[in-house]
């Protein structure tokens, strides 16, 4: 959908100038032609049209033949092209407007441009059906989602996304030397929840039956050992009993091979946010990787 042009002061034009600025690049460069100042810099100082073309000329080179993944995906995690999407296709905007004055900052036009989410037709900016397709997507969520994420980052939640995980198993996809940081970085966020300790040791029951050489306590803190496991901190919690009278019975079940205990390793999950992030971050992933050289034109 290609929209009207405007400029801010167009009385200030003549009408040579105004009726230029409906032309494409070609058209512009033969009316520079036909133009004959005394010295080049006037153009520049002062002709509305030379200004036109050489802006149009500028984004044109910007713009590459085919936008790789990495591009398009980056141009998608800042919310401020969000928000420049969104503004291109419900109002006007041209060339000549992408300066200090305009509500579209040149730098998100240019980034926007090499990742093909608009072009330029006849002056004017407008989207592509990748950006259109892009946008769609974007608009389902909060704005906020769209904020810049480090690919390593990316690259745990939706690991996490499957659900928990150990630090072993997603250090075979992080190196080990970035894995911590982008823990740290991810629960300073709010995104990231240690569902369990390195270094605690869960209690489990076996299937041998309690024999009644058991003694009263014993046999109750048997019968209060989940199926999913507990630790000694939590069982003498909910007993009512001191640690080292706990661990002293749960050796004893032990002894008696009634209960095993096993050393559990560091896990991790995403938090309610964490998952809506890693969700959006799939959802914009699927629709980048769906789009077709014909989506860019």
């Amino acid at each position: 959908m290609a929209t009207q042009i405007t400029m801010k002061n167009p009385s200030a034009l003549n009408k040579s100038t105004s009726s230029s600025l409906n032309l494409d690049l070609e058209e512009l460069k033969r009316r520079c032609q036909t133009c004959h100042v005394s010295n080049p810099l006037v153009c520049k100082e002062t002709c509305e049209v030379w200004k036109l073309k050489s802006i149009q000329n500028t984004l044109r080179k910007e713009i590459p033949d085919q936008p790789d993944y990495s591009t398009i995906t980056s141009a998608t995690r800042n919310p401020e092209h969000l928000k420049t999407l969104q503004l291109l296709s419900h109002w006007p905007h041209t060339v000549d407007r992408t300066n200090a004055e305009t509500d579209v900052p040149r730098h998100h036009i240019t980034e926007l441009l090499q990742a093909g989410l608009i072009l330029v037709d006849r002056n004017t900016y407008e989207l592509t059906a990748a950006g259109e397709k892009v946008l769609e997507t974007l608009s389902q969520y909060p704005i906020e989602f769209s904020e810049k994420t480090e690919f390593y980052d990316e690259k745990v939640l939706s690991l996490l996304l499957g659900g928990t995980n150990t630090f072993k198993s997603l250090s075979e996809a992080v190196p080990q030397t970035e894995l911590s940081i982008v823990l740290r970085r991810l629960k300073a966020r709010g995104l990231l929840d240690r569902t369990s300790s390195k270094g605690d040791v869960l209690y489990f029951t076996t299937k041998r039956r309690p024999t009644r050489h058991l003694l009263p306590t014993e046999l109750k803190i048997f019968k209060s050992i989940p199926k999913n496991g507990t630790t000694a901190k939590e069982l003498s919690k909910r007993l009512g009993l001191t640690k080292p009278a706990t661990y002293r019975y749960l050796r004893r079940l032990r002894y008696r091979r009634h209960v095993v205990r096993r050393r559990q390793e560091l896990t991790f999950g995403l938090t309610p946010k964490g998952r809506q992030i890693a969700q959006f971050l799939e959802a914009i992933s699927k629709t980048v990787r769906s789009l077709s050289p014909s989506d860019f034109a």
